[in-house]
């Protein structure tokens, strides 16, 4: 009876398994088994009499996510002691605009939990003016000093007159679109002593859209992201020594605040993202920061042109090529033929890039019909008899080719625009670009792949699997160029002298974590890995890869990564903390991870 008892066991943790990758993936259940065993130890195999307690508990939807989040949040915000530093703190709050927020935008303000800083109040509108001050007037404030300036409407308030209002070791920017959490300020100061080389500080933030609460759980500085959305939002924290390095010439006033904002991103030297939700903030649209794009591509020095969206407030930017370096395509293969036929037709039919060649390797292939067809081919065809290694088939490929870049790519790909690999070449020509990767997407037009995220316990997995292709889910993430940690090698660039200089592929690496392995070396020398959504291909998943684990099991190549990159541990840093599998929010460990 026990031993039917036992395999009965077994039999019900094979249908859970198999229920769970089929579900979620071979990478969540691999996740999600390690916890179990981790929690249950040798007794996940003991016989049970009700089978029905392992079952897999129904996602939450995000917003319940959120409000257990929020509550969790708002039982462990005892406030940290404050420092004693003499008047460490000054805000500076710029009214654009008339706004039926503005004394919940004011009195959020006058009643932090820290209240000794410096006010000051800029505005253009008599209105307002007023209204501000019948509202001081009727609050008690003590250690708060406030400074209200009228601009007439021909006045101009130069940067240099704000910096003599204001005394502060730190300054604060907001606008009226901003309702801050009652410990903002004392998390602020905090932060700036506890982080001296900082500089610029911005946060997590709320955004209250159609009468909800959606929480922004933002990734790190990211210049590239900066370009499509003023993610950073409109309140950000600067150290008085950065103001004074700000060559700004501007009159300080409302339309200029965004513009300022970027001046500071350009000029500061280290950009630290607290991973906290401090404020409130009304939906910020992509349309203000569309008019000062060309400044900041022009401070950039980058050779870009822009170009309008078919969507109403969004916008393209095109990276110039001055020329057509050579690109070698490296596509491994085995018995495929049916699929590298499509790839190779969609390059040869669907690519306006002209310089470029072909190298095709073979791991083996043993189908009559597909060594004919590679014998047919004009291109180069290196025969790989050894058994399937992703990494060591790219490697052998690479010392055949010339190109002054190498793109590696999937052999069940296909191409499905012309500008394709002139978007990514484009990309990747930037100087600080080591990497580009593509947006892939299913037959049925689903996301497969805008960029990789890896968890804290070395587990990566590619975020919005199975949204639409178009999708504006999770803040247009999907259809905007950002930086990642990884991209996955199914269609990857870089350039020939970066691959050199890190030896290429970690051939350790036979099935999985090769390509993330690569972008991790890359990022090691300085360089960026950049997704870009308007290079789009199609993409079958990785069918032999498919193929080659039927019987593999990819916990030693995992192993190997965490234990070559102990960095995993922190997290990724385009992927905030607080969030779990797939931009679900976690709910499991949800104190304040700075």
């Amino acid at each position: 009876m026990g031993e039917n008892n036992f395999f009965k066991k077994l039999a019900y943790l094979y249908k859970t398994s198999v229920e769970i990758i089929q579900e979620y993936g071979f990478l969540y259940f691999l996740r999600f088994g390690s916890s179990q065993v981790k929690q249950q130890k040798l007794d996940i195999l003991r016989p049970k009499d009700n089978y029905e307690k392992l079952t897999i508990k129904k996602p939450l939807d995000k917003k319940t996510q959120y409000k257990i989040w929020k509550a969790k949040q708002e039982e462990q915000s005892i406030s940290p002691q404050l420092s004693t530093h003499d008047n460490p703190l000054s805000v500076v709050l710029i009214i654009r605009k008339k706004s039926k927020t503005l004394v919940k935008c004011i009195e959020a303000v006058l009643t932090q939990s820290f209240s000794k800083f410096e006010l000051v109040i800029v505005t253009d509108d008599q209105n307002t003016f007023e209204t501000i001050k019948e509202l001081i007037n009727t609050k008690t404030i003590n250690d708060i000093s406030i400074n209200l300036k009228f601009l007439n409407p021909n006045e101009d308030f130069l940067f240099s007159e704000l910096l003599e209002l204001t005394s502060g070791d730190t300054v604060g920017f907001l606008d009226e679109t901003v309702f801050l959490k009652k410990n903002c300020f004392n998390q602020i100061i905090n932060e700036s002593l506890e982080n001296p080389t900082s500089d610029l500080f911005y946060s997590d933030e709320e955004i209250l859209y159609k009468n909800d609460e959606v929480p922004f759980f933002k990734p790190d500085w990211s210049p590239y992201l900066s370009l499509f959305r003023n993610y950073m939002g409109n309140l950000f924290f600067v150290k008085r020594s950065l103001l004074m390095k700000i060559e700004y010439n501007e009159s300080f006033h409302g339309e200029n605040f965004l513009w300022f904002l970027y001046q500071s991103y350009e000029n500061a030297e280290k950009i630290f993202h607290i991973r906290s939700i401090l404020y409130s903030s009304e939906e910020n649209k992509s349309v203000e920061l569309r008019k000062i794009i060309p400044k900041i591509l022009e401070i950039r020095n980058l050779n870009s042109s822009i170009q309008q969206s078919s969507k109403n407030d969004h916008y393209e930017i095109n990276f110039r090529l001055d020329k057509q370096p050579k690109v070698s395509i490296i596509i491994p293969t085995k018995d495929n033929g049916f699929l590298l036929r499509k790839c190779l037709r969609s390059i040869e039919y669907n690519t306006d890039y002209e310089n470029y060649e072909i190298i095709i390797i073979d791991n083996n292939s043993i189908k009559t019909e597909t060594k004919q067809f590679l014998k047919s081919l004009p291109y180069k065809v290196i025969s790989y008899d050894d058994n399937f290694n992703f990494s060591k088939m790219n490697n052998v490929a690479f010392s055949h080719s010339s190109g002054e870049y190498l793109l590696f790519l999937n052999d069940d790909t296909e191409a499905l625009m012309p500008q394709w690999l002139n978007e990514m070449v484009s990309v990747c020509q930037q100087k600080d670009v080591g990497a580009v990767g593509a947006k892939l997407i299913y037959r049925t037009n689903k996301i497969q792949h805008a960029g990789m995220v890896f968890l804290k316990n070395g587990f990566f997995f590619h975020p919005f699997d199975h949204e639409s292709f178009q999708s504006d889910t999770q803040f247009d993430f999907i259809n905007l160029m950002r930086e990642c940690s990884s991209v996955t090698g199914a269609c990857l660039l870089t350039k020939r002298e970066i691959f050199e200089n890190i030896s290429g592929f970690d051939e350790q690496f036979d099935v999985f974590y090769g390509d993330s392995d690569l972008c991790f070396k890359i990022r090691e020398l300085g360089f960026k890995i950049i997704y870009t959504p308007q290079a789009i291909l199609r993409h079958d998943g990785s069918t032999k890869i498919r193929q080659a684990v039927r019987l593999f099991i990819p916990v030693e190549n995992h192993d190997s990564f965490v234990k070559k990159w102990s960095v995993v541990k922190y997290g990724d840093p385009f992927y905030n903390p607080n969030l779990g599998w797939n931009y679900s929010i976690n709910i499991e460990d949800s104190e304040n991870q700075n």
